[in-house]
Parts: C-alpha cells; structure tokens; sequence
C-alpha cells in the first residue's frame, strides 16, 4: 500500500512550468537612458491570447545573470488599456530561470495563478537609469496560446510602475519581462481521485 502511495503521488506532481515568451541568442543588452533614478519607469510589451492560459509567476531578465544591483525591479500584468491583473517585485536574489540566450536569465517571483482568457494584454518592468538591462533588437518565441502585438512605453519618465500604454517605435522589440505558464496534466485529477480511493482503502483494512 505504501508503495502505491507513492507511485500516486509522484503521478500527482505538477508539470514544470514553461516561459510565455523567451528571447533568442542575437540580441544585444540595453538600458533605459532617462527612466529616472528614483521611481524608474515601465516599458513591456503587449500580446494577444487565443486560448484560455494560467500564469504563476512573473519575471525579468537579467542580463549575465548576475543581478540588478541595489534597485528591485518591480512587474506588472493588466487587461489592455484596463485593469491591473497581477504585480510582483523581483531582486537580485529572486530564483533563476534558464533561457536560451546565453547572455543572461530570467529571475521570477510567484504570483497567485491569474487566468487570461482570450483577449488582449500588457506586461511591464520597471527599468531605471542604470541597473537594469533589457534585450533589444532579439529573436524570440512565445508559446502557441499568445501573439506579441509590439513593445509598449509609458511617457512620463520616473513614474515607477504603470501602465504602458504608448507603442515604442520601431519593431525591434525591447525585452525585459515576461511570465511563467502554469501547466497541470490531466491525468493529476485521477491521481487525486486514486489517492482519495487508496486512503480510504487503507482505513477500511482489517484489524
């Protein structure tokens, strides 16, 4: 019994999570000239969802993974022109996540799972006058269920964390952050149920 216990609970694992979005390797690193040294300023990007997706997490990039000196970096996700769906503050120290550029990484903060059903959306970083770098002019890749629409910007410089509502120009794309896909297998609700049917089992045995 106690072996198939545990069979069940290794099946009952969640999946490793997946980047939304990635950046390629032949970018180049960029910071953000004027942002303000105080409050910083967001730039991003905005994307389109076709099917309903689940993320837990948001990060930023980190240009030879070694941080973002003393300022944390703070992201944000929102409906289009809408409201704000998620926020999280990532530091120096937040966990990394490979990318496949090697010229730096992703660092994430977990978020309560947000469900984006299809439509349109914005994320955003803070980025400051020195300390943190983005990628620009890069490859990249999105997963199937999300379209990038174009980076985004907001006007009004040391304004900390806001919307982006206004289109960089040019269609380089500007990279700092991006999300973290929540992926749950299908086959964890029957080992949910398998588990449930196994426990109450074990307390039905013979004395």
């Amino acid at each position: 019994m106690r072996s198939t216990l545990m069979v069940l609970l290794l099946a009952c694992s969640p999946a490793q999570a997946t980047l939304v979005l990635d950046v390629g390797p032949d970018g180049f690193p960029v910071g953000c000239s004027g942002c303000g040294t105080a409050s910083g300023a967001t730039l991003g990007w905005a994307f389109s969802v076709s099917t309903t997706i689940s993320i837990d997490g948001l990060g930023v990039w980190d240009e030879a993974a070694n941080g973002f000196g003393s300022n944390p970096v703070d992201i944000g996700l929102w409906v289009d022109g809408g409201p704000l769906l998620a926020t999280a503050t990532v530091t120096s120290d937040s966990a990394l996540v490979d990318s496949v550029s090697n010229d730096g990484a992703w660092r994430f903060a977990d978020i309560m799972a947000v469900t984006l059903t299809p439509g349109l959306y914005v994320i955003g970083s803070v980025f400051y006058d020195t300390g943190t770098l983005g990628q620009f002019d890069t490859d990249f890749s999105t997963i199937a269920a999300v379209d990038y629409l174009g980076g985004r910007q907001v006007m009004l410089m040391d304004s900390g964390l806001s919307r982006p509502d206004f289109d960089l120009p040019g269609d380089e794309g500007f990279f700092g952050p991006t999300m973290r896909l929540l992926t749950v297998t299908e086959p964890t609700a029957v080992a949910l149920f398998a588990i449930g049917l196994a426990m109450m089992l074990w307390r039905r045995r013979p004395v």
